[in-house]
């Protein structure tokens, strides 16, 4: 039986420091990154395996990340801090395989800016692994992620994430997640990245709000999350009363649910190779 998480196991506290080397590792990683994998004349060879769930990587992965479940198939990205001074999100998010099969112990590495767009680099702040259950799904509590860029063309917020199959049956898939205003794929349009690649729409997260904890107001124009999905309020409900456990007034404002497939690996040989 899964462990019951308690405040003692509830991952609110600071996150740790993101080494010197390590960050002149992620620099040189990164550069490699943008010049080869997400650069736009190669952006299609590295695309093939899977192009509806692809995505580029960006330039603001860092190595190292640790894990952030506290129990199976749930997860904590955001600090107390940054839940107090942002907005509560709860990412629902299942790994299937290309015939719709849950991939179970799946690692989601992830990464995101806070909800003022801004990443952070000396810690894991916004950072780590989480593992999903074994039916594929693992759910974490963070931020929404805000938007960030020149005015009037802002990206639409997002959350990075490189997925692999430990059972190494499936390819690794890196990709991103978006929040758009009113669940409104045109938004991707806005992103000045559509120059260099065609916007990926099926990208867009399904999110909803909880208006009772925004001042009766709907977030970012998202649907309200309707009583009849008894599951998901009920999940929240769960991650509110964590909250009130670590003397936070905090609550969820709005999640999303997440749909993600991985590409299996060809048998024998090319298997083997990567293949």
């Amino acid at each position: 039986m899964s462990p019951v998480p308690t405040f003692d196991n509830f991952a609110f506290a600071s996150y740790v420091g993101v080494s010197l080397l390590t960050r002149i590792l992620a620099i040189i990683r990164n550069a490699f990154q943008l010049l080869i994998p997400d650069n736009p004349l190669l952006y299609r060879l590295f695309n093939k395996r899977n192009p509806e769930w692809h995505d580029v990587e960006g330039p603001y992965y860092v190595l190292g990340a640790p894990s952030r479940n506290i129990a199976e198939g749930k997860a904590v990205l955001a600090s107390r801090d940054i839940l107090r001074g942002g907005v509560p999100f709860l990412l629902c998010l299942t790994i299937k395989d290309v015939k719709g099969n849950p991939i179970p112990h799946a690692e989601v590495d992830c990464w995101q800016a806070d909800t003022n767009g801004s990443y952070y680099f000396r810690s894991y702040t916004l950072r780590g692994k989480l593992t999903t259950d074994f039916n594929g799904y693992v759910e974490a509590l963070t931020a929404v992620p805000g938007e960030y860029g020149p005015k009037g063309s802002e990206r639409p917020g997002h959350i990075h994430m490189r997925i692999r199959d430990r059972s190494g049956q499936h390819h690794e898939l890196t990709t991103q997640v978006y929040v758009c205003s009113g669940n409104d794929p045109e938004e991707m349009y806005r992103d000045p990245v559509k120059y260099l690649r065609t916007p990926k729409t099926s990208l867009v997260m399904k999110a909803w709000s909880v208006p009772s904890a925004n001042n009766d107001e709907k977030y970012k124009n998202l649907p309200e999350l309707p009583n009849g999905d008894v599951e998901t309020v009920r999940k929240v409900a769960w991650w509110n009363s964590k909250l009130a456990e670590t003397g936070s007034n905090a609550k969820i404002v709005a999640g999303g649910h997440m749909e993600l497939g991985l590409a299996p690996r060809r048998a024998g040989l090319l298997g083997l190779l990567g293949f």
